[in-house]
């Protein structure tokens, strides 16, 4: 087992606070943050294969053009100090205190002492995760009536309106569509997806059934997909919000900060603060200096980077015959994806869809690629 990426964070900007330039972060939830992290991570082995070194993760064979897969026998696997954001988070509150009720959990306790999820009675754990327009919107009544059950919500769930979806939302996403993303898929064989094997979380509220129905059941039937596992650990993440409020007099503040890594990375943490590098300030927040290396325009430059390895003869056909220069370009060049990505929208409908503008944008003439 072998740790690629990490990351922390809890808070998401306003839409209308987005950078055109692809130069801000608007989602900085950990688990999203760590899922951009692994982008750089398989960015990195990419470029192994490509230049044809040996990939602790991607194989290519048999074509002259750098289409991957995975070496045989890797899996895939989120670990999680809170449940996601979102549907996964609504659920039964246990009269059991947490220390009890996470020892019992992980001993396979006997149904007299986990309570299933019943929203006939008791009350429930609650997302800030807004309802989006158009899907059944929450009743807000006392108890376990105040939410809707499996629908889609957008975060953050207090603020200004943000476009980004929950963190429930984007790991369904990622179950249906892969973690790769379409920019990534260009470069992967059969254009097969990079899916998680198993979700684990620990040392906080959970309920299996409210995961299950949030990942899973939401998406159902998804044939072509393995099956995704659930497992509740009672580790506890000492910094997580539970023992935070546990060990502290004082009431627990969301960071205002996100911290990440990756496997490889040329630095032991980057930090980031409102989107950008920690110590950004207005008058520099257009310089590379600002910008995260998650950002959009980040990963826009390791996909070009990967690009600039090859002659045109030696692309991946999708990436052959088009005229293609904006990053929403090679995005939608990615077919097999996109229609993934279509399939997914009819599975959980209520998606919502950022302007356009954000996604127009192009890297200087001097990182592109002559092809």
């Amino acid at each position: 087992l072998q740790v690629v990426s990490i990351a922390t964070g809890t808070k998401s900007i306003p839409t209308e606070s987005a950078c055109k330039l692809g130069n801000r972060v608007i989602d900085n939830h950990a688990e999203v943050l760590a899922r951009r992290c692994f982008l750089r991570f398989a960015y990195s082995e990419l470029l192994k294969v490509a230049v044809g070194d040996e990939s602790s993760v991607f194989m290519s064979k048999g074509s002259p053009a750098l289409e991957c897969h995975l070496r045989p026998g890797l899996r895939f696997h989120l670990f999680s100090s809170h449940t996601p954001c979102g549907d996964a988070s609504i659920f039964p509150k246990n009269d059991v205190p947490l220390e009890t009720a996470d020892e019992d959990i992980e001993n396979g306790a006997t149904t007299a002492k986990r309570q299933r999820l019943d929203l006939d009675s008791g009350d429930i754990y609650r997302t800030g995760a807004k309802c989006v327009p158009g899907v059944a919107q929450d009743e807000k009544r006392p108890g376990a009536g105040y939410h809707q059950l499996g629908v889609t919500r957008s975060k953050p769930g207090r603020g200004a309106v943000s476009l980004s979806m929950s963190c429930s939302d984007k790991l369904a996403k990622w179950r249906c569509c892969g973690l790769e993303g379409a920019l990534l898929s260009h470069f992967l064989k059969g254009k097969e997806p990079l899916r998680l094997s198993s979700v684990v979380v620990a040392g906080c509220p959970y309920d299996e059934s409210a995961m299950r129905r949030a990942l899973h059941d939401r998406l159902s039937p998804l044939e072509d997909a393995p099956p995704l596992e659930f497992h509740y650990s009672s580790r506890v993440f000492c910094h997580s919000r539970s023992q935070v409020v546990k060990n502290s007099a004082a009431s627990a503040v969301p960071c205002a900060s996100s911290v990440m890594w990756w496997l490889g990375s040329d630095r032991a943490t980057y930090v980031g603060v409102n989107g950008y590098k920690q110590g950004a300030t207005r008058k520099n927040v257009d310089k590379p200096a600002a910008r995260l290396p998650v950002c959009r325009r980040e990963l826009f430059g390791q996909f070009y980077r990967l690009l600039d390895k090859f002659s045109y003869d030696t692309l991946p056909q999708t990436l052959r015959g088009y005229d293609l220069i904006t990053y929403s370009d090679f995005k939608q060049a990615a077919k097999v994806y996109q229609e993934r990505k279509t399939d997914f929208h009819t599975r959980l409908p209520g998606w919502t869809t950022k302007p356009p503008e954000l996604q127009n944008f192009t890297i200087q003439e001097g990182m592109r690629p002559s092809v």
